[in-house]
C-alpha cells in the first residue's frame, strides 16, 4: 500500500465514520430509488460497504440491477424496490467487481481485501484493520480525529435542536 492508497483508505474511513447513513457493510452498493434517473447518488438513499463507498468516491460508473428476493408464497422472484450494484466500469471501460476495484484503489492483497470487506465488520473494526494493513501510514490519531469530529457534529446538532425547542 503506497501513500496515496493509504490516504484514500483513511479518507473513506473518515467519510463513513462522519456519515454513518452512507455505510452498510453488508452490501456492495444499494439504492432505495432508481439511481439511473438521478445525477446525485446521495439523493436516492445510496449506502454501501467500505469498498462500495470507495468506488463511488472514485467516480466510477456502477452497473445497477433491480434487487429481487424470492417470494415463497408465489414461488417467484419479486422486485424489492431497491437497486444494487456489484460491478463497476473502470476508467478504461472494462467491467470489474466492486471488490476488485476497491482492492486496487487501496493497494490491498487478496487476503487483506477479504478481511477488510467482510460484511461482519463494524466501523471500529475497519479502522483496526486499516491500522494493521497501512504499515503505519494510518494512525490512532486519524481514528481519534474522525470520532472527535463526529462527536462535535452531534453536539452542534443537539445545540441547534435545543435552541429550536427553547423557541
Amino acid at each position: 500500500m503506497d501513500y496515496e492508497q493509504a490516504e484514500r483508505l483513511r479518507d473513506e474511513l473518515v467519510r463513513i465514520t462522519l456519515n454513518p447513513e452512507v455505510h452498510n457493510q453488508e452490501v456492495w452498493v444499494e439504492a432505495k430509488r432508481n439511481p439511473r434517473r438521478l445525477a446525485d447518488l446521495s439523493a436516492c438513499g445510496t449506502t454501501g460497504c467500505l469498498a462500495g463507498n470507495a468506488v463511488v468516491s472514485a467516480g466510477l460508473e456502477l452497473e445497477w440491477t433491480a434487487k429481487e428476493s424470492y417470494d415463497v408464497m408465489s414461488a417467484a422472484y419479486v422486485r424489492t424496490g431497491t437497486y444494487q450494484a456489484v460491478n463497476c466500469r473502470d476508467t478504461d471501460g472494462s467491467v470489474k467487481t466492486i471488490s476488485a476495484k476497491a482492492r486496487e484503489l487501496f493497494g490491498l492483497s487478496y487476503e487483506q481485501a477479504d478481511c477488510l470487506f467482510s460484511p461482519y465488520n463494524s466501523v471500529p473494526e475497519l479502522w483496526g484493520l486499516a491500522l494493521q494493513f497501512s504499515n503505519g501510514q494510518i494512525s490512532y490519531r486519524d481514528v481519534l480525529d474522525a470520532y472527535e469530529t463526529r462527536a462535535q457534529r452531534a453536539e452542534a446538532k443537539l445545540r441547534a435542536v435545543s435552541e429550536i425547542v427553547k423557541g
